[in-house]
């Protein structure tokens, strides 16, 4: 009888075993299925196009412009990298042409470099498509007209790279025999006359939004009027500060704080403006705040020249190296975004609250040389100082929803087809600026 239940015992366990094996097998089955059940949930959210947009519409008002702002940024900098590069293969391709057949044509090197800077064309060209899809895909609010953007961007540089052939200059050049001049027949010497193809740049940016553009960025310039602007920025902003130091130490009851001003704009200097005119008072003297205004709406060296006098030279080379623009011997120079840059802060200052910094804004609004951005954007409101010395060319902050800063500068002369010329250029740019949006 134990026996009989020995092997009844022994005949079921194979079954337990077997049972135990098919429950186990079960239970993973349906830890597998809930694992494969809930990735395959997640991977429909992620790929699904209505879960994105789910997730899209989330997203705020702000988040979104300000995310399109970002792009626009972005897809603005690619778009003129673009355009730089298909210029700049362009003229390798001419290059070549013209030394195509030639003995010591180095013909290998330009086709490298073509083929270099194509490789890098097309990189860029997938950059701004997959920027463009981006942008797109946010064009909920504060939509780019992405077409308006690069045909805007398109006619800029084309404006600035085909520079009409009736502004060509015309410089006059001494005719020499080894190293000897060449006279005529009643001695005088002999000049021939060199033309060559005049240097612009531009700059443009949004105060508000950081969309910015350049071109020509390289070229350096030099101007008096940028000389003057400089000296104003330091005399306000130093009167500023002395202001509110003196005010400051009225507070704590220091004695005699008056007394160690330097920056008194009421002081009265002599002076002979240099434009015609100006210049009535009879005594000949100017309060430092008159002559800031007459410098800044005239382009006046008069009044420039005795700022420097009373406040010396110093004050206009300590400026510009603080503001990032190059110093050498003394002299001042220039690119169009190191200008623009400058103009960002001189903006920063005319918009605060200081009585002194709006006086310097209502002089550059009422500048009198108005023939390039005043007249160009109008009838938007302009603050400019017009570069007219070692080159021609203004500095203007544009009033607007947005506004902005342009700088354009070049080596041509004041006269009615350079303002033409220079005039149109500042005219793609306003439009450039309506492309962007609101």
């Amino acid at each position: 009888m134990k026996e009989h239940k020995k092997s009844r015992r022994s005949a079921a366990l194979p079954f337990v075993i077997t049972s135990a094996i098919l429950f186990v097998l079960l239970a993973c089955l349906a830890v597998l299925f809930f694992f494969t059940y809930s990735e395959l949930e997640n991977a429909r959210k992620l790929y699904d196009p209505s879960a994105a947009r789910d997730n899209a519409v989330q997203k705020s008002e702000s988040e979104l412009a300000s995310e399109n702002v970002r792009l626009g940024r972005q897809l603005l900098i690619a778009e003129q990298t673009r355009e730089e590069l298909e210029n700049r293969i362009s003229e390798l391709e001419k290059e070549l042409e013209l030394q195509r057949g030639e003995a010591d044509a180095d013909e290998d090197t330009l086709n490298g470099m073509i083929a270099s800077l194509r490789k890098e064309l097309d990189q860029k060209k997938s950059e701004i498509e997959s920027l463009k899809q981006d942008i797109r895909l946010n064009s909920r609010v504060n939509s780019l007209d992405l077409n308006a953007v690069e045909d805007a961007l398109s006619a800029i540089s084309v404006r600035v790279n085909d520079i009409p052939d009736d502004l060509v200059i015309k410089t006059p050049v001494l005719r020499l025999s080894e190293g000897v001049p060449v006279v005529d027949e009643k001695g005088e010497a002999i000049y021939d006359i060199v033309e060559s193809t005049p240097r612009i740049a531009l700059f443009y940016s949004d105060l508000t939004r950081g969309y910015s553009c350049s071109f020509g960025s390289g070229d350096g310039f030099s101007s008096t009027e940028m000389d003057m602007l400089l000296l104003a920025y330091q005399l306000v902003t130093s009167k500023i500060a002395e202001d509110n130091r003196i005010a400051l130490a009225s507070s704590t009851g220091a004695e005699n704080a008056e007394s160690a001003r330097e920056y008194d704009f009421d002081e009265v200097i002599p002076c002979s403006p240099s434009t015609e005119g100006v210049g009535e008072n009879g005594d000949g003297t100017y309060s430092v705040s008159e002559l800031i205004t007459i410098m800044l709406e005239n382009g006046d060296e008069g009044a420039y020249n005795a700022l420097v006098e009373r406040y010396g030279s110093a004050k206009v080379l300590s400026a510009a190296t603080s503001v990032g623009l190059d110093v050498t011997g003394g002299k001042i120079s220039f690119t169009a975004s190191r200008a623009g840059g400058f103009a960002g802060r001189v903006y920063d200052l005319t918009e605060g609250e200081s009585e002194t910094a709006q006086d310097v804004k209502n002089a550059l609004s009422n500048s009198i040389n108005s023939a390039l951005t005043a007249y160009s954007v109008s009838p938007k409101e302009v603050a400019h100082i017009c570069m007219r010395g070692e080159c021609y060319g203004d500095v203007a902050f544009v009033y607007d929803d947005n506004p902005y800063v342009v700088v354009i500068l070049s080596d041509m002369s004041p006269g009615d087809a350079v303002n033409s010329y220079l005039g149109s250029v500042i005219e793609l740019v306003d439009k450039l600026h309506e492309s962007l949006g609101k």
